[in-house]
């Protein structure tokens, strides 16, 4: 390793106790606090874009962690071959937003991911209130003033009901649906890389989640959490409702369907004539969670949906037909029944499977004697 040049200080020296709480690093009028707690931590060509080649000759020097940084920052001007003064002044500019960065990634590492999810999201929100209170364009943000007026007539429209398409915006604004989709997808572009830690950490979980998770953080009636979706839907990541319940997932409209779909059919296969209770629903979600990944109460939810409800604890298939109500009554006569002098009591308990769906003298019978139920029907001697 090269040796310092005419430094008031050595490398062992800058290296801080472990008592010092933090470590105030100098240049010209203005400074930087390092706290202890990242003193051991490296810091990278990538945390300092456009100074990568600087900072790698830093590292070269034996500057690699930020509790071996100086305190009087001007000394690496001093360095053999020179960094030179606007190149120290462009590395000094970012440390204080490069500390803050590995202080925030410090203090997430010790969250659990669901703590730290929510943590990043009240972050969002918070800046999201603060700079939409802002007069003059969001320069300083590096997202277009535009972006947030265009998403917001959306989020307008949204809660009105509508959707409003890039030709009635372009229409509202007087420019074309071309130059309000190369605005809202540069727009949604800025806001992602700017929050990419929490779409980091939305993928990981739905990776790790079978592609869809829980989104009870997630109001879209909310104005920055729309701004937010908006954003992730050019990334893949969709928003939606599954029964009352809301959902982040990595498949589209199309693939969603399908899933839905797939996990209904499972379930009137499962509980063709019979009676659900609650549990047996439960126990169902439990086992599909775990082959597909899937959180148990997504899983539950789609299943709910094939259900209808007949008590607190006791339901039929949605898609039950008067046949399906007349053979699980059957059923429950494994000796057979003479349909005919006891109609009514039949009628009765077919009606507790579908309410109010048998009516009057030979309903019952009636789908009894149908020719295509007579195979159906025959193991109970009914004629």
């Amino acid at each position: 390793m090269e040796q310092l040049v005419e430094l008031g200080e050595t490398r062992e020296n800058r290296i801080y106790s472990e008592n010092e709480l933090e470590h105030v690093i100098v240049y010209q009028d203005k400074e930087v606090i390092v706290p202890q707690e990242i003193f051991h931590m490296e810091f990278g060509q990538e945390d300092f874009f456009g100074n990568m080649k600087t900072i790698e000759e830093m590292r070269n020097y034996g500057y690699r962690t930020f509790g071996e940084l100086p305190i009087d920052f001007q000394q690496l001007e001093q360095l053999k071959g020179g960094v030179g003064t606007v190149k120290v002044e462009q590395i000094f500019a970012t440390l204080e937003t490069v500390v803050e960065s590995m202080l925030e990634d410090n203090k997430l590492n010790q969250m659990a991911d669901d703590e730290r999810l929510t943590y990043k999201l009240n972050q969002f929100v918070n800046w999201y209130h603060d700079v939409s209170n802002l007069d003059q364009p969001l320069i300083s943000q590096r997202i277009s003033a535009k972006y947030f007026k265009f998403v917001k007539k959306r989020y307008s429209a949204y809660l009105n009901g509508n959707h409003l398409t890039l030709e009635q915006l372009g229409n509202k604004e007087g420019v074309t649906r071309e130059r309000i989709r190369q605005i809202l997808k540069k727009g949604d572009g800025q806001l992602i890389e700017k929050w990419r830690k929490i779409h980091s950490l939305l993928q990981n979980k739905l990776r790790e989640n079978g592609g869809i998770i829980l989104a009870e953080c997630l109001n879209k009636e909310s104005e920055a959490f729309f701004m937010l979706l908006h954003a992730f839907e050019t990334e893949g990541i969709y928003f939606d409702v599954i029964n009352h319940t809301a959902i982040l997932t990595v498949k589209d409209k199309h693939e969603l369907e399908s899933y839905v779909e797939t996990i209904q059919q499972e379930v009137q296969r499962a509980f063709s004539l019979h009676v659900i209770t609650n549990e047996e629903l439960k126990t169902y979600s439990k086992e599909r969670s775990i082959v597909d990944h899937v959180n148990v109460k997504i899983i539950f939810e789609i299943a709910l949906d094939a259900v209808n409800w007949l008590s607190d604890d006791q339901g039929v298939l949605k898609n039950m037909t008067k046949s399906d109500a007349v053979e699980m009554v059957m059923l429950q006569y494994p000796n057979g029944v003479e349909v005919y002098k006891r109609e009514d009591e039949l009628i009765n308990k077919a009606n507790d499977l579908m309410p109010n769906s048998f009516h009057g003298e030979r309903s019952f019978n009636a789908i009894i004697g149908r020719e295509d139920n007579q195979d159906r029907f025959a193991l109970w001697g009914a004629w």
